[in-house]
């Protein structure tokens, strides 16, 4: 009997670090300062000595550390630095631009925005399809970026063909598909204009947010309102803070609380959290009791608030901190990945890195089949 009993207690302690053996796609063995999250079916690793390379999802690497720079793959492309200049490698490690670049950012479209004194656009095949012409530059959306030209903000298209005169002070992007407008800065007050140029809504805003789902955050004094993609104040300036929509939802902050409202303006979550996330996946993190908890859309809690930090779900699991660790859980709250863990990235078409002991290994989405 005494023997049974301790065979059972030795099964209860090892069952949850036989389950994680199990579900390491790559056993904790990799020797780096730092691995950050996989994009493209590449992750950015750092080395102790701080220079920067990639690994794949078997753990091997496609560019040993030695850039002084790195950015995620975007479009089959990454870019690095490399004796103070950036370039662009692909997805085998290869130097396909070489580096010349003051700053280079990720390729979006089939274009990269990049400085050479000034900013232009590249294409894969380093060819200026926007000439180095801008003090500054912001990424193409929807075929449309805003560019900064003399001390002011215009619009132009991929063809460097000015869309919007350069008179702005300031200018958000086109940033949703479906959004005609945005907002845009002149003589100190913000309002509204569509892709040509022509102003759709008053200069009365203290501030505003681009359009995300048919829906822009807008400051009047201290305070927020939402307006509508028909340019309709949906609510009044009430908020402390007004957020971008996300799944139907955005989020408010009234009396230092967080909440969500829908598109109509109602509050169909009232404002009574610390914090929150974005919905993702149907289900947000939120903040109560100095604790992360899970709601639905309805404000229905559907895993407790006893997490030290939580993040968004991404492929059906949720990053979770709780005794200082990290793990992983599913939405209806069970633990996939135990938290013991001292580092995890969110997982990125079935895998994410995690850090165990001082080692980096690879996790593998048992719920992605």
């Amino acid at each position: 009997m005494k023997y049974r009993l301790l065979h059972l207690v030795l099964l209860v302690t090892l069952l949850p670090s036989l389950a994680l053996a199990q579900n390491w796609h790559v056993p904790p063995r990799l020797d780096y300062k730092t691995v950050l999250e996989f994009s493209e079916g590449l992750a950015r690793v750092k080395s102790h000595d701080g220079k920067w390379g990639f690994i794949n999802t078997q753990g091997k690497e496609v560019a040993s550390p030695q850039f002084e720079d790195a950015k995620d793959f975007s479009n089959g492309m990454a870019s690095v630095k490399l004796n103070g200049k950036f370039g662009y490698i692909d997805r085998t490690g290869k130097m396909v631009i070489q580096p010349q670049y003051d700053e280079g950012f990720h390729f979006r479209n089939g274009l990269a925005k990049v400085r050479k004194g000034l900013w232009g656009f590249i294409d894969k095949r380093n060819r200026p399809v926007v000439r180095f012409k801008y003090a500054d530059l912001k990424y193409l959306y929807n075929g449309v970026a805003a560019a900064k030209l003399r001390g002011k903000w215009g619009f132009i298209d991929r063809k460097d063909r000015a869309l919007v005169d350069f008179k702005y002070e300031q200018v958000m992007d086109f940033y949703d598909k479906n959004a005609q407008w945005t907002p845009v800065k002149k003589n100190g007050k913000w309002g509204y204009i569509d892709r040509t140029g022509q102003e759709k809504a008053p200069f009365i805003y203290d501030y505003a947010w681009p359009f995300k789902e048919g829906m822009s955050g807008a400051k009047k004094g201290r305070e927020w309102l939402f307006i509508n993609s028909q340019g309709r104040e949906i609510t009044k300036a009430i908020y402390n803070e007004a957020g971008w929509f996300y799944e139907g939802l955005g989020k408010i902050r009234r009396d230092g609380k967080r909440g969500f409202i829908d598109k109509t303006g109602k509050e169909v979550i009232a404002p009574t959290y610390q914090s929150v996330w974005q919905f993702k996946e149907g289900l947000c993190f939120v903040k109560k009791d100095d604790k992360w908890g899970a709601i639905n859309k309805k404000g229905q809690m559907v895993i407790p608030h006893k997490y030290e930090f939580a993040y968004q779900f991404n492929e059906g699991l949720a990053k979770v901190k709780l005794n200082g660790n990290r793990g992983f859980v599913d939405k209806k709250g069970k633990l996939i990945f135990p938290c013991k863990f001292e580092q995890a990235s969110e997982f990125d078409k079935g895998y994410a890195v995690a850090k165990l002991n001082g080692k980096w290994g690879i996790l593998k989405n048992p719920l992605k089949k």
